[in-house]
């Protein structure tokens, strides 16, 4: 009797585990050339206004990944996100189809905006500055999801 707390504790916790996991890295990964990066999701209007906002840092392997429901063309901004981004737009055959490389941090309005309007994408990749170049990422390139 005393353990009856127990099961619904354990389910409680493994639930909150799962969900943590969900976020960054639970199989969720982008690849190039076996460089892996495990990516947050960002696939609703919520998610994607909210982006990397506010966060003091990231890990060199992870980054987030927006996915649209549409291609059409995705402009950027970085509006209280403090980290320099590298910002990589894929059609939807995952080829990239543009590479902003070292997006600064905007702390203040009025904000730079990034991305182009010719071109229509299905995913938007972000990562810490320098991983594009890092990994030799150029454009016509294809991206392999492992989700």
């Amino acid at each position: 009797m005393r353990y009856r707390y127990l099961t619904p504790f354990i389910i409680i916790c493994c639930l909150l585990y799962g969900c943590r996991l969900g976020q960054v890295g639970a199989g969720q990964k982008v690849c190039l050339r076996g460089q892996c990066f495990a990516v947050e999701i960002a696939d609703t209007p919520a998610k994607w206004i909210r982006g990397l906002q506010e966060r003091q840092n990231m890990p060199l392997d992870q980054g987030m990944l927006f996915v649209f429901p549409k291609s059409e063309p995705h402009i950027f901004w970085m509006k209280d996100t403090l980290i320099p981004l590298d910002m990589i737009w894929m059609d939807d055959s995952r080829r990239v189809i543009y590479i902003e490389k070292n997006a600064p941090p905007c702390l203040a309005e009025p904000c730079a905006t990034f991305g182009s309007a010719y071109n229509n994408s299905l995913y938007v990749l972000e990562l810490n500055s320098g991983q594009a170049e890092k990994i030799g990422l150029r454009p016509g390139e294809v991206l392999d999801f492992k989700f």
